[in-house]
C-alpha cells in the first residue's frame, strides 16, 4: 500500500496493519523525503495531535514560529508534537536548561531550543540540515526581541557528516525531539 502513494496522500489502513495503527490511528499522512537514498522506505507520519497556532508562550514571552507544512522534501519545516511536548517539559522543569549550554539536534523550526533560550539557557545552538537553516534562522530572527538576553545561533549538522567542531564543544544539555523517524537513521 505505502509504495504506491504520492506525497500528501491519505489512505485508510487495515486495523491489523503494523503497530503504527494501534499507536496513531488508521488515518495516516505519508510524506516522501527526496533527500534520502532510494533504498530508504518512507514511513507513515501522523499529523499533529496538539493545537499550535504558530505561537508559544514561555515565561510570559510570546515566541512566534513560521512553519511550512507538507514540504515534500523533508520535515524540518514543520512544528511536530515532540517539539511542543519538549518545550512544555522544559517550562515545567526550567532548571534543566537555565544557565547551561544547550544544543538542539534536528531543530527544524527551533521550538524546543528557543523555549530553552526563553527559560534562561546560557547559550543555545540550533542545528539542522543545510536546506532547513534559512527557515530556522528566520525563526531565530523573528524572536530576537523576545529573547534579547539569550545567545542563540544556528549551525549545520548532518548526522552522516557531523561537524567535528560542533561535537567537540562542551554541551550541558542535548535536546532532540521527533528526529529519528526513518529506520535507516538508526540502523
Amino acid at each position: 500500500i505505502l509504495d504506491n502513494l504520492q506525497t500528501n496522500s491519505y489512505i485508510r489502513l487495515p486495523d491489523d496493519c503494523e503497530d503504527v495503527v494501534g499507536r496513531f490511528g488508521s488515518r495516516l499522512r505519508l510524506k516522501l523525503v527526496e533527500r534520502y537514498p532510494e533504498e530508504a522506505k518512507p514511513l507513515p507520519i501522523q499529523g499533529r495531535f496538539y493545537q499550535f497556532d504558530g505561537t508559544l508562550e514561555v515565561t510570559g514571552q510570546r515566541l512566534s514560529f513560521q512553519e511550512t507544512p507538507n514540504v515534500p522534501r523533508g520535515t524540518g519545516w514543520n512544528v511536530w508534537d515532540g517539539a511542543l511536548l519538549l518545550a512544555q517539559y522544559l517550562q515545567a522543569n526550567p532548571t534543566t536548561v537555565r544557565g547551561l549550554r544547550v544544543v538542539e539536534l534536528g531543530a527544524g523550526c527551533g521550538v524546543a531550543g528557543l523555549a530553552a533560550a526563553a527559560l534562561g539557557a546560557q547559550r543555545v545552538v540550533l542545528t539542522d540540515l543545510p536546506e532547513v537553516l534559512p527557515s530556522l534562522q528566520a525563526n531565530i530572527d523573528r524572536n530576537r526581541q523576545a529573547l534579547s538576553n539569550a545567545s542563540i545561533e544556528c549551525h549545520l549538522c548532518d548526522w552522516f557528516q557531523p561537524p567535528q567542531d560542533l561535537l567537540a564543544r562542551p554541551w550541558d544539555v542535548v535536546l532532540v525531539a521527533d528526529c529519528v523517524w526513518m529506520k535507516y537513521l538508526v540502523a
